[in-house]
């Protein structure tokens, strides 16, 4: 599992995480999402560890502000590939720390729809 900074999880930081993450849901939601790639394009254009980066580096804090998340530092977000199917994938989880969110009123408070809209 590869967390916000970029560095794989240890037992002790994945530990950390569900404790802190049962206290996060008690007023976030809790959005998991999977993000799968054809495994010869991936194996003829990028090594599976330069991706894992850039997906957590860039894209998903990119995907997170363009959906109305205000501060990417008060999010939690991780990362996991998986290679055992026909296709590389990612299972991705992400929740607010605190009210996070830019709601409809240009408030900040957490999101409380729990799906996306294709655009985002």
């Amino acid at each position: 599992m590869v967390i916000e900074n970029g560095e794989y999880a240890t037992e002790e930081e994945i530990l950390k995480r569900k404790k802190l993450y049962k206290k996060y849901i008690q007023n976030s939601n809790l959005y998991l999402g999977v993000l799968s790639f054809n495994n010869d394009y991936i194996d003829e254009s990028i090594e599976l560890k330069e991706l894992e980066q850039k997906i957590i580096k860039e894209a998903i804090p990119k995907f997170l502000k363009y959906s109305g998340f205000k501060d990417i530092k008060k999010m939690s977000y991780e990362i996991a590939l998986h290679t055992n199917t026909d296709n590389y994938h990612f299972h991705i989880a992400f929740i607010e720390k605190e009210p996070n969110y830019i709601n409809a009123n240009g408030k900040v408070a957490y999101r409380r729809k729990g799906t996306f809209t294709k655009k985002e």
